[in-house]
């Protein structure tokens, strides 16, 4: 034998460059000085190229954040991630979206209510698939809350429709 020490890695290494690089995704003041520079949505990519990340980092990053609650994801249907948003901060909308919104904060002043998909669809000419889908995004974006079949507008929701309406 040698008296020679042993040199045994640092196992640890990779957590902590990991916790620190999730730290610096889900920074509350970065996050929103990018969500005001990116009005459509913060994607992965930028998130990757404004931090020098490799892509499939970024994306295990967002995961990890988006599994503890840290940030918002919305994904495509076949569940690529379109972009990701701060918890308790309004997420871009679709056009679709916006409409419904402003239509449940007609409709649902007076408290909760049921939303009738094949009116709304009528009303914007469009399918009630599309129109479901929207209800589930602003479902899960906290903007609408659900119980069974009836919605109710959140008050970030409600937050959103009076700032559009007032004037700039």
């Amino acid at each position: 034998m040698t008296a020679a020490p042993k040199i045994l890695p640092d196992l640890t290494a990779a957590d902590r460059a990991f916790e620190e690089q999730l730290a610096t995704l889900t920074d509350r003041f970065s996050m929103r000085i990018l969500q005001r520079k990116l009005p459509d949505g913060v994607t992965p990519y930028e998130l990757a190229a404004r931090n020098k990340w490799s892509f499939c980092e970024t994306l295990a990053l967002i995961t990890a954040a988006a599994d503890a609650g840290d940030l918002k994801v919305r994904t495509a249907p076949d569940g690529q991630i379109r972009f990701v948003w701060l918890p308790g901060s309004i997420p871009p909308l679709t056009f679709h979206e916006r409409k419904i919104l402003k239509a449940a904060c007609r409709d649902l002043a007076d408290g909760p209510a049921e939303i009738w998909l094949t009116g709304l669809a009528h009303e914007f000419g469009c399918a009630t698939p599309t129109v479901l889908r929207a209800l589930d995004f602003l479902v899960s974006a906290d903007l609408l809350s659900r119980s069974a079949k009836t919605y109710a507008l959140t008050d970030l929701g409600a937050q959103l429709i009076t700032d559009q309406e007032e004037p700039a």
